[in-house]
C-alpha cells in the first residue's frame, strides 16, 4: 500500500526555516516503512527541492523558504504570505505517483489554510487523507470542520495504530528519523525525550505528552553518529522541551557525545531551562559543541516565574556559562511578550540587555486547550494576529524595537572588543 507523507505549505505573516522538520510526521513514516509500507514524502517546506534551485542557507543551516503575497484573512495590517512549494509541482508529483492514502500533519493551530489546500488538492485527484499533529490533537473538531474526514488525535497514537494496523512502540523504541526522504539536508532535528516536568499555564506541552518518555542515551548518540558520518550533518536541532532534565541524565549524554569525539554543533530552538545549568553542566554544553545556547527567562514577576526561576539562579548560570568559555553575545535569551495581564516585560527587557546577553522576543500565543485558550477562528491564535485583539500590537512593536537596539548594541560591542 502507497503513503504519502505531505507537510503542508505555511500560510502566516512571517516563517523561517529555524531548524523546522515535521518529526511527528517522520516519526509516523517510519513505523509504516517497519510494517512494509511503500512511503514518500512531499515536504511544502523543503528549502532544497528542485522547484527552488540552489537555496542558500547560513552557518547553521538555516534559511528563507520561498514566498508570496496572497490575501490577508484578518483586518490587521500586516501582509499575508504563503511559503513554501508551488501547488502546481504537488500536482505534477501525483500525476506521476499516485498514492493510496495521504497523512498531513500541522504544527500551529493557525497554519491549517495550508493544510485545507493540500486537502482540496488531494479531492480533485481522487487520493483519500487524513490529518494528524499538533493542530489535529489541539482542535480534532475544527479539522473536521474543514473537510478532514479521518483527524488522528490521539496522543498515544493508537487511532493511527488501529487504523494502519501498525504496532506503535514506546519512544524509547521509536525507529530513528527517516531522512533519507530528504536527498538534502543542511541540518537535522533530534528529540531524546517527550514530556516537561514542568506546568506552565500558557504551554501545550502537558495537554500533547502528558507522560515523559525518554531514549537511551546510546541509542541518541548513535543516530547523531549515523547522520554525521553517512551525510555530513554538522548542525543538529534538539526538539525536546526539557532538553537539560534530568540533569544526570543531560549529563552523560553529553559526555557520550564527547567520548565519540563528534566534530557537530547542537542548537537548542526550545530554550533551555537555566536553573539545570550548573558549572559541570556548562562545561559539558560547550565540550559537546551547543553554539550560542538559547536561554528560557520566565521574567521578574512572581505571576510569570510560576516557580520555575528565580533570579539569582539565572546570573548564576551565566556565570557558569562565562567560565565554561561563552561570550556574553554568544548567549540567546528568550522573553516572552504579550500574555494577558502580563507586567515588567520592558523591566525584562531592560534587565538582560545590562547584562550583555542577545535577546530574543516569543511573541505569546494563545494555545487550545491551556488556561489562555481563544474561542475564536484559529487564524487569531497568530503571534502577529493575537495582539490586534486586545489593542496591544504597538505595544509589542515597542518591545521588538528595544530588542532590535540593545542586540545591535551587544554587537557593536563585541566587535569593539575583538578588534
Amino acid at each position: 500500500m502507497r503513503i504519502l507523507l505531505v507537510n503542508p505549505p505555511i500560510y502566516d505573516y512571517t516563517a523561517y526555516d529555524f531548524w523546522l522538520k515535521p518529526l511527528g510526521l517522520l516519526y509516523v513514516g517510519a513505523l509504516l516503512e517497519k510494517e512494509g509500507y511503500e512511503v514518500k514524502l512531499f515536504d511544502f517546506t523543503d528549502r532544497f527541492h528542485p522547484e527552488f534551485g540552489e537555496k542558500k542557507s547560513d552557518e547553521y543551516g538555516r534559511g528563507k523558504f520561498k514566498k508570496e503575497r496572497v490575501e490577508n484573512p484578518l483586518p490587521i495590517r500586516r501582509y499575508f504570505k504563503r511559503y513554501g512549494i508551488p501547488s502546481r509541482v504537488f500536482e505534477d508529483f501525483l500525476k506521476s505517483w499516485k498514492p493510496d492514502f495521504a497523512l498531513l500533519t500541522t504544527t500551529m493551530t493557525y497554519w491549517y489554510p495550508g493544510a485545507r489546500e493540500v486537502l482540496l488538492t488531494l479531492e480533485k485527484y481522487g487520493i483519500p487523507c487524513g490529518i494528524g499533529g499538533i493542530y489535529a490533537s489541539l482542535l480534532p473538531d475544527h479539522a473536521r470542520s474543514i473537510g478532514f474526514e479521518h483527524v488522528f488525535s490521539k496522543r498515544d497514537l493508537s487511532d493511527f495504530s488501529s487504523f494502519f494496523g501498525v504496532r506503535v512502540p514506546p519512544f524509547r523504541d521509536f525507529p530513528h528519523v527517516p531522512y533519507h526522504h530528504y536527498p538534502v539536508l543542511s541540518y537535522a532535528v533530534i528529540l531524546t525525550s517527550t514530556g516537561c516536568p514542568f506546568r506552565c499555564s500558557y504551554c501545550a506541552s502537558p495537554i500533547l505528552f502528558p507522560k515523559r518518555e525518554e531514549r537511551e542515551i546510546e541509542d541518541v548518540v548513535d543516530e547523531i553518529e549515523k547522520l554525521h558520518k553517512e551525510r555530513g550533518i554538522v548542525n543538529f536541532a534538539f526538539y525536546d522541551d526539557a532538553l537539560l532534565f534530568p540533569p544526570e541524565r543531560a549529563k552523560a549524554l553529553w559526555e557520550e557525545i564527547v567520548r565519540r569525539k563528534l566534530k557537530v554543533r547542537f542548537h537548542t530552538p526550545n530554550g533551555l531551562h537555566v536553573r539545570f545549568i550548573d558549572r559541570e553542566m556548562a562545561q559539558l554544553l560547550k565540550k559537546a559543541g551547543f553554539v550560542e545556547p538559547r536561554l528560557s527567562f520566565e521574567g521578574r514577576g512572581k505571576e510569570k516565574r510560576e516557580n520555575k526561576l528565580e533570579i539569582s539562579e539565572f546570573e548564576r548560570a551565566l556565570t557558569y556559562l562565562d567560565e565554561a568559555g561563552y561570550k556574553r553575545e554568544e548567549l540567546r535569551v528568550y522573553v516572552l511578550a504579550g500574555m494577558p495581564e502580563e507586567k515588567n516585560v520592558m523591566e525584562d527587557l531592560k534587565y538582560l540587555a545590562s547584562l550583555g546577553v542577545k535577546i530574543s522576543l516569543a511573541e505569546f500565543s494563545p494555545i487550545p486547550g491551556t488556561r489562555y485558550a481563544l474561542d475564536k477562528d484559529p487564524l487569531w491564535h497568530n503571534k502577529t494576529a493575537f495582539p490586534y485583539l486586545y489593542g496591544r500590537e504597538n505595544e509589542i512593536e515597542e518591545y521588538k524595537q528595544f530588542v532590535k537596539v540593545a542586540n545591535q548594541r551587544r554587537e557593536l560591542c563585541g566587535y569593539l572588543q575583538v578588534s
